[in-house]
C-alpha cells in the first residue's frame, strides 16, 4: 500500500457501502470537543487560573464572621429542601393518583 495505492482492492474491500470510516486515534488525530477541548486549542489555561486566583483573592477579603454569616444564610436557605417527605411517599402518592384517574376516565 505504501508503494501502490491498489484503489481497486479498496473499493472491493469496502464493498457497496456509501460511508467508510477511518479510524486514525492511533496516530493521535484525535478532536476533543466540549469545553475542555476549547480550552486546551485556544490555550485558555492562563484565564482559568485567572478567574481561580481572583476567586481565592476575593474570599481572602471576606472576613471571617462574614464567611460565617454567609454559610448560615445558605444553610438557612437549603432549610426548607430538607424538610420535604421522602421519596417513596411521592411514588406512592402519584401511583395513586394514577390509578385513581384510570377508574374515573375508563
Amino acid at each position: 500500500m505504501v508503494k501502490d495505492r491498489h484503489s481497486d482492492f479498496l473499493a472491493w474491500l469496502v464493498g457497496p457501502s456509501k460511508t467508510v470510516v477511518f479510524d486514525e486515534a492511533h496516530l493521535g488525530t484525535v478532536e476533543r470537543s466540549g469545553v475542555s477541548g476549547l480550552m486546551r486549542k485556544y490555550r485558555l489555561y492562563w484565564f482559568v487560573t485567572g478567574l481561580i486566583a481572583l476567586a481565592g483573592l476575593f474570599i481572602w477579603k471576606i472576613p471571617r464572621a462574614s464567611r460565617r454569616d454567609m454559610w448560615n444564610k445558605s444553610a438557612k436557605i437549603l432549610s426548607p429542601a430538607r424538610k420535604l417527605p421522602p421519596v417513596s411517599s411521592i411514588f406512592s402518592v402519584a401511583t395513586f393518583r394514577k390509578h385513581a384517574a384510570r377508574r374515573l376516565f375508563c
